[in-house]
């Protein structure tokens, strides 16, 4: 099933673009009908990615943040864990993601952690600097060339101190590899020369595959 979804969706974003995956996590859940409940398991909460992208957030100690495709919500869950004083917000594409997610906050008496249904490609009802930090996990790799920049610009916008980004980076400007991947240093010169960006790439134990080799945290410290 997994090869055939695979396949299925390469051929889509051919032809569709970002517009593929957009349409692609709106409805998997029609596809696959576990896969919300999977974000939120015992394993998913456990991955080590997530400790890490914790540890990021954590140390601009935020009064709030907002995470832009959170799924079922496992990073804020561990969020609101680590930073229980704080406010935590998430938005993504799928409403059976979030249902599931609010049954888990509800059923584990989480109270700091707010998920509603939004797209990445609208966020301009969000204010300006109205969130501490901003943060992506696995999202802009399914955002095309044509779009990321007007992306970018609005994370930029809508972060006070910080935009934390789980991607898949190249360096060059641009590469299709199955999964978008970007040079985030060079779009953020343009984006918001002022900022400081880093890169701490993943190693096998922390994410084998594909991932150790593309993928990483990207920091964007205002």
């Amino acid at each position: 099933m997994r090869t055939l979804l695979k396949i299925a969706k390469r051929i889509s974003n051919k032809v569709l673009g970002t517009t593929s995956d957009l349409l692609f996590w709106r409805f998997r859940h029609f596809i696959d009908r576990r896969w919300p409940e999977n974000y939120v398991s015992k394993q998913s909460l456990a991955h080590p990615h997530r400790s890490l992208l914790v540890e990021k957030i954590s140390k601009y100690n935020p009064q709030n943040a907002l995470e832009i495709g959170c799924a079922s919500g496992p990073n804020l869950i561990l969020l609101s864990r680590k930073l229980p004083q704080a406010k935590f917000s998430g938005i993504d594409l799928s409403g059976s993601a979030i249902q599931t997610g609010k049954k888990y906050l509800e059923l584990q008496k989480i109270k700091n952690v707010e998920l509603r249904v939004g797209n990445v490609l609208n966020l301009k009802n969000i204010p300006d600097k109205s969130f501490d930090v901003v943060f992506t996990d696995a999202v802009l790799i399914y955002v095309g060339k044509n779009k990321i920049k007007g992306v970018l610009r609005e994370l930029a916008r809508i972060a006070k101190y910080a935009v934390i980004l789980v991607e898949w980076n190249s360096v060059k400007d641009w590469e299709y590899l199955g999964h978008w991947a970007y040079n985030y240093e060079t779009l953020f010169k343009e984006i918001a020369p002022a900022a400081k960006v880093t890169l701490t790439k993943f190693t096998e134990d922390v994410w084998p595959g594909e991932w150790s080799k593309h993928g990483g945290i990207v920091e964007v410290k205002f």
